[in-house]
């Protein structure tokens, strides 16, 4: 929970709607690398709840800024004096961070400002989802861009943190609005929303990604090769529709070309995208050839038991 401009941003836009008081903006760093700086951030978090004691939030929203492994998906913790840096699973480390502040996470929204692997490899999204459960989190906002610029995110963000904290829209209503005005967010990452709901010890968890599409650079949401494989020429693409799929053909002449053989080997490259299962468009931001869409990824279930989400029923979808 650190303080960097994308996250100080959606603080300056919030301060000024409570002039008499009823907004708190805390930072707590946090150096999990040693017995001695979990220590510290143990008593700073005890001293954070001892001074919002008696206070009763409507809303709250934890912003978490860290490095990743792209390779495991694994959160840092710190690094020694030699440089050398040390990581932890996903929900080793949120159990480390959260315990402390478990009484406040109930009902909260999370902004995790992470590189994709975090959602893209299956034990890290796995080990996020178990966290969020159990700590009976509301919402998280994730993206799985592989090297995340948070910056790129804080006009989204800024956008849904006052339209449901300050204007009141329903956070899913407000994930629609706010993405309609942050199409040059979706050429950098798409936006995944983990929601939650509890029954009883059962707990839904329902992922949804939002994808930017554009007819000449991601089609159905995914990019376009900047050049073409086979001979490696970088120009634009000839584009056919073919139902809901796009075909698209290399027309550089020599491509596929044999020079020294004098004789075409291959026709020039050209492959298809199909429009995939389980997406809508989003009507709100849509522009000619382009505009969000929705795909659902996946329900889980979890059983709560003696303090930890079991994992019960895992449905995968396309996406």
């Amino acid at each position: 929970m650190t303080v960097l401009p994308h996250v100080s941003t959606i603080r300056d836009m919030l301060s000024p709607f409570f002039p008499a008081g009823g907004f708190m903006y805390i930072e707590i760093p946090f150096n999990f690398g040693s017995k001695r700086g979990i220590r510290k951030y143990q008593k700073d978090a005890e001293c954070l709840l001892l001074s919002l004691k008696g206070e009763e939030f409507v809303h709250v929203v934890v912003a978490i800024t860290n490095h990743i492994d792209n390779h495991s998906g694994d959160l840092f913790l710190s690094a020694d004096t030699r440089g050398e840096v040390f990581a932890a699973s996903v929900d080793e480390f949120l159990d480390t961070l959260w315990s402390p502040l478990e009484t406040i996470l109930a009902g909260a929204v999370l902004y995790l400002f992470t590189c994709g692997s975090v959602v893209r490899q299956t034990e890290s999204h796995q080990g996020l989802l178990q966290s969020l459960s159990r700590y009976g989190l509301f919402f998280a906002v994730a993206f799985d861009a592989v090297r995340l610029q948070p910056n790129l995110t804080s006009m989204f963000l800024v956008s849904l943190t006052k339209s449901f904290i300050i204007e009141g829209f329903s956070f899913r209503e407000a994930i629609v609005h706010s993405l309609s005005l942050s199409g040059q967010l979706g050429g950098h990452s798409n936006v995944l929303i983990i929601g939650l709901a509890r029954d009883g010890h059962r707990i839904k968890v329902n992922v949804t990604k939002y994808s930017w599409a554009q007819l000449d650079t991601r089609p159905w949401g995914q990019d376009l090769p900047l050049q073409c494989p086979q001979c490696g020429t970088p120009l634009p693409w000839a584009r056919a529709k073919q139902g809901e799929s796009y075909v698209f053909e290399y027309r550089f002449l020599s491509c596929g070309w044999d020079a020294k053989k004098r004789t075409r080997m291959r026709p020039p490259f050209r492959f298809t995208i199909s429009r995939p299962n389980n997406i809508k468009m989003l009507p709100l931001g849509k522009k000619t050839g382009a505009g969000w869409l929705k795909i659902l990824v996946g329900t889980h279930h979890f059983t709560f038991m003696e303090g930890t989400a079991v994992l019960e029923e895992d449905v995968e979808m396309d996406g």
